[in-house]
């Protein structure tokens, strides 16, 4: 009979051992698992950073290549209005400005037309049309579209 009871106490101690196994997790510890997370988080952060500082840079320079074109423009248009006499057409000044512009960044694919002269039939077979503010059209040849 000691057997027996024997027998049991051991029994009884084998299976609070599987139920403590049973219960135990295997897993990442914590600790890994936030140094995991704060490492990914920080590259994300970086990759981001540098990305956006390219962005930036590419802007301020378009900014500083547009500042000192309207700086000339500015300055042109101040010496005209000072010493010319005559009276200035506002409207015909702005549709000139505006078509040598397009004639200065490429006379043969890239076109200023006015509202009046625009015509869809002659233009939308080769160039794309660009609406603007005030009702007329850049047209840039269709082949050299980005």
């Amino acid at each position: 009979m000691s057997d027996r009871i024997n027998n049991t106490a051991d029994t009884k101690r084998h299976s609070r051992r599987r139920k403590n196994r049973k219960n135990h997790k295997a897993g990442v510890p914590l600790g890994i698992t936030i140094t995991i997370a704060a490492v990914c988080a920080a590259i994300a952060f970086s990759v981001a950073y540098i990305y956006a500082m390219k962005t930036f840079n590419s802007k301020v320079t378009d900014l500083s290549e547009k500042q000192a074109m309207f700086t000339k423009l500015y300055e042109i248009d101040s010496i005209v209005r000072e010493n010319y006499s005559g009276t200035i057409d506002e409207e015909k000044l702005k549709d000139s400005l505006s078509s040598a512009y397009t004639i200065g960044t490429d006379k043969e694919n890239v076109l200023y037309v006015s509202e009046a002269e625009y015509n869809p039939d002659k233009y939308s077979k080769d160039y794309k049309a660009f609406k603007i503010s005030d009702g007329s059209y850049v047209l840039i040849k269709k082949s050299l579209l980005k």
